[in-house]
């Protein structure tokens, strides 16, 4: 079963806001050298925030569960999971919400932030 992340607002405005900065940098940069600077920043910064929104998710198997969050994947064993607990802890994590979950496992903690939160916890129970 596959539990899609949840994009909040603020996070959406975040990755337009520094896509419209770059653009003005860039168009009031007047070395052809700087210019090229700032778009490979814009480039490479494009390349990780897009894929922390499209490629954030968890999915359920038999014996573990992996989080998937741009270009990084963790494998949780069910057996592993301590406690799955609510939090609006805006400190890291791999959540695009401040609507969370805080995963405590034995050897790790995460956060992360699920659409559908009940329901990844009733998964994520059964297996336990």
């Amino acid at each position: 079963m596959k539990f899609k992340g949840k994009v909040s607002l603020w996070w959406l405005i975040t990755l337009l806001f520094v896509n419209l900065l770059f653009i003005y940098i860039i168009l009031v940069t007047k070395s052809m050298l700087a210019k090229a600077g700032f778009i490979v920043v814009l480039v490479i910064a494009d390349v990780f925030m897009l894929s922390w929104t499209f490629n954030n998710y968890v999915e359920l198997k038999n014996d573990y569960f992996t989080i998937h969050f741009g270009f990084a994947k963790t494998n949780v064993k069910y057996e592993d999971v301590v406690k799955i607990s609510e939090t609006n802890n805006p400190i890291g994590g791999s959540a695009l919400s401040l609507d969370r979950l805080l995963l405590v496992t034995k050897n790790q903690t995460f956060i992360i932030a699920p659409k559908e939160k009940e329901a990844f916890i009733a998964g994520v129970m059964k297996h336990c």
